[in-house]
């Protein structure tokens, strides 16, 4: 079974309006299967990316997740609960100043029971390896760190 379905996609990005930043592309992605987005700088594996969790939305083509449309409004929240992003600026990404915080913060979007908050925050630093990093401020973090609490 498929959980990511890329049928044609298309888009141009207007930072590469000469040509198109992605063009016509198809893959699937099954339950289990590892899988990974390559190229040369510029190719289009952030635009990709983007499209798994819609972030952007296709020009042309389609591209599900789980079963579900990212086109559709009404499918965001659900597919970006199923298809998370970890952005490369690992120094720019966070929003709070501790670690303990930033993996609140991100429960808190996400629409976490504010009860259940303190215990998830830990679960998340214990299964990510980062428990004694539970005070330390983001911005001191290194990149494999960072990717941690991005991660969590």
């Amino acid at each position: 079974m498929s959980i990511v379905e890329v049928n044609d996609l298309s888009f141009c990005s207007l930072s590469v309006c000469e040509g198109r930043s992605v063009c016509k592309i198809s893959f699937e992605v099954d339950k289990g299967e590892i899988f990974a987005i390559a190229g040369t700088r510029d190719s289009g594996k952030n635009t990709v990316s983007r499209h798994l969790n819609g972030l952007l939305l296709p020009e042309n083509g389609k591209v599900s997740v789980c079963g579900m449309d990212t086109s559709d409004s009404k499918n965001q929240e659900s597919i970006r609960k199923k298809c998370g992003m970890v952005f490369s600026a690992h120094h720019r990404c966070f929003f709070a100043s501790t670690v303990k915080a930033e993996i609140a913060l991100a429960l808190v979007c996400a629409g976490a029971d504010a009860k259940d908050i303190p215990e998830k925050c830990s679960a998340y630093l214990a299964h990510t390896g980062m428990t004694d990093k539970e005070y330390e401020r983001t911005e001191t973090l290194t990149e494999y760190e960072s990717l941690c609490v991005q991660i969590s």
